[in-house]
This record gives C-alpha cells, sequence and structure tokens, in this order.
C-alpha cells in the first residue's frame, strides 16, 4: 500500500485559502439572504438604525446609509448584519447566548448566525496561514453543517452546501490563492482600523441594552 505524500507547507496554505473562499463569498451571502427574508426592503432597516447611527463605526455607517438609496443589503458586511441581527433582535438568539460558540446540538437559525461569526474571526485573525490537514476537514465539516442547515431554512431555494462543498476540491492556482489570503487578512486589517476609532455611546431609553452589548460586541472583536 502506498504511503501518503508528507504535507508540505504549500499544501498547509492552500488549504488556508480555500477555507477562506467560504468566509469571504458564502458567508455573506447568507446573512445577507438571512436579513433579507426578514426585512425584504432595505430602508426601513436604515430607518431603525437613524436613530442611533453613531454608534457604529464610521465606515458602518456609510454602508448603512446605503441602505436608503438600494434595495439590497450588498453593502453590508457579515459583523455588520451580525451586529444589526442582534442589536434589533431580528432573529432569537443563539442557544447559549450571543458572543458564545453554540454546541454541536444547537441547531437553530441564531446559532449558525454566531458559528459564521466565531469561525471567520477564528481564522481571520489566527497568527499563521498554515492549515493541517485534520484541522482543514474539521473545518469543512462545520462550513458545510452551517450550509446545509441554512438550505433548510430557506426551504431549499440556496445552494450553500453544495457551494461549500466546491471550494474544498476546485481548481486553485496561485493568483486565486493569494487572492483569497489576502482577503481574509483585511479582515484583521479591518479590526485594527476600528480599535482606533473612539467608541461613542447613545444615551436613550435603552442605552441599558446598547450598553450591554456593546461590551460584549467589543470583547467579540478580540
Amino acid at each position: 500500500m502506498a504511503e501518503s505524500l508528507p504535507d508540505t507547507e504549500s499544501d498547509k496554505k492552500e488549504r488556508y485559502s480555500r477555507l477562506s473562499i467560504p468566509i469571504i463569498e458564502t458567508f455573506p451571502k447568507i446573512l445577507r439572504d438571512v436579513i433579507g427574508k426578514i426585512m425584504p426592503v432595505a430602508k426601513p432597516l436604515y430607518q431603525k438604525c437613524v436613530p442611533v447611527l453613531t454608534t457604529f463605526y464610521p465606515e458602518q455607517q456609510a454602508n448603512i446609509k446605503e441602505l436608503q438609496y438600494s434595495n439590497t443589503y450588498d453593502s453590508l458586511d457579515v459583523i455588520l448584519i451580525y451586529q444589526l441581527l442582534r442589536q434589533f433582535s431580528l432573529i432569537p438568539s443563539p442557544t447559549k447566548g450571543w458572543g458564545k460558540l453554540p454546541d454541536n446540538v444547537d441547531i437553530h437559525l441564531g446559532d449558525d448566525v454566531e458559528r459564521i461569526r466565531y469561525f471567520r474571526n477564528k481564522l481571520a485573525h489566527r497568527k499563521d496561514t498554515k492549515i493541517e490537514k485534520n484541522e482543514f476537514i474539521e473545518y469543512f465539516n462545520e462550513f458545510r453543517s452551517i450550509g446545509h442547515r441554512m438550505d433548510l431554512h430557506f426551504s431549499q431555494s440556496t445552494n450553500y452546501e453544495q457551494e461549500i462543498l466546491g471550494y474544498r476540491t476546485c481548481v486553485m492556482d496561485t493568483a486565486m490563492q493569494a487572492k483569497y489570503e489576502n482577503a481574509l487578512k483585511e479582515i484583521e486589517n479591518m479590526k485594527m482600523r476600528f480599535e482606533k476609532w473612539p467608541i461613542k455611546f447613545y444615551w436613550g431609553d435603552d442605552f441599558n441594552r446598547w450598553l450591554t452589548n456593546l461590551r460584549s460586541l467589543l470583547k467579540d472583536k478580540n
């Protein structure tokens, strides 16, 4: 029986890039579909944000303002949609609460939204870009399960599970590998930019709730 070839550094880096694709391509689409199903027209969500717009980072404020002119959520990234779903209680909370990795048995919509945030941040903020084979398999199994449950949530009108599976084995040249590796690194750069901005508080009727959520969100970004 032939022995399998040992892993190379190139193999490990390619795995990182492959994991980056669903994070960059599929996860944002999933969350845009989630929020779009709840609020099919984008402008009312912008109007909900207006009283508390200054609690968001300037870059996020610009993205939110685009909602008043567009009928899509294409301007919103994973973290901003996560914040909006959470702040305005647009979906039920995850089983263990916001900001905590759900257990394997937790399979509600909020649980998978939380998993998307968790895995995105875990990969984007890791110190190296080398993924071992077993770790790669574990990640893709998690991603596939998220895609499968989301397909069920949307009554099989989406194809997220198969899309994610395709990224596991698709042809990847060096340019494509670099593109997705750099895209994931940019998420870490965004985190660093956000940390330079002052925190603004909303002094309103819901201040206590906002303060609690803000403390938790700041913890999420670490």
